[in-house]
């Protein structure tokens, strides 16, 4: 068995990403107007290191995940992710309350993607695109990851019969 399917980007994500994207650009050409005017070693770091985050979050965006036989595998734009079912100790749908507090990552733009944590499940991996397709796992090491993806109802019950 191979199932491969697309993680899609809810409406908040799409619009959060625009708009910082947008308002980034603006701010990334002005300084570069002040870099070209006089040299200044501050306005040179933020003139780099904006772009080099905002290109980390654009490749750890996550884009589909796959079922094998024997494990999950998240696609992200640069790299995969791959869990072993073996080391899977639960699977099951999540929705973010109130207690969720993002230590770092992005809170949108290209996803929610990065380390957060949540009264309940504690601190976890995230990679979801939309919030309402999201669903936890976590494994037998103690590591909690948040994915989402179209069909997570498929996803969990696929994962909770090949992990039993």
């Amino acid at each position: 068995m191979n199932t491969k399917l697309n993680i899609k980007w809810g409406i908040w994500v799409k619009m959060i990403t625009f708009v910082s994207l947008l308002l980034i650009s603006f701010a990334e050409y002005y300084t570069i107007r002040l870099l070209f005017q006089s040299i200044d070693w501050i306005t040179l770091a933020v003139a780099v290191i904006i772009p080099v985050v905002i290109l980390y979050f654009a490749m750890e965006s996550p884009v589909s995940i796959e079922i094998d036989n024997s494990k999950f595998i998240l696609n992200k734009i640069r790299g995969k992710l791959m869990i072993d079912f073996d080391q899977i100790s639960r699977i099951e749908l999540y929705r973010p309350d109130a207690s969720e507090l993002r230590y770092f990552g992005s809170g949108g733009v290209f996803g929610f993607v990065g380390r957060f944590h949540n009264a309940n499940i504690g601190k976890y991996k995230s990679y979801v695109g939309d919030w309402k397709q999201a669903f936890l796992i976590q494994t037998k090491t103690g590591e909690n990851y948040v994915f989402s993806c179209d069909r997570r109802n498929f996803v969990v019950e696929t994962i909770k019969k090949l992990i039993k």
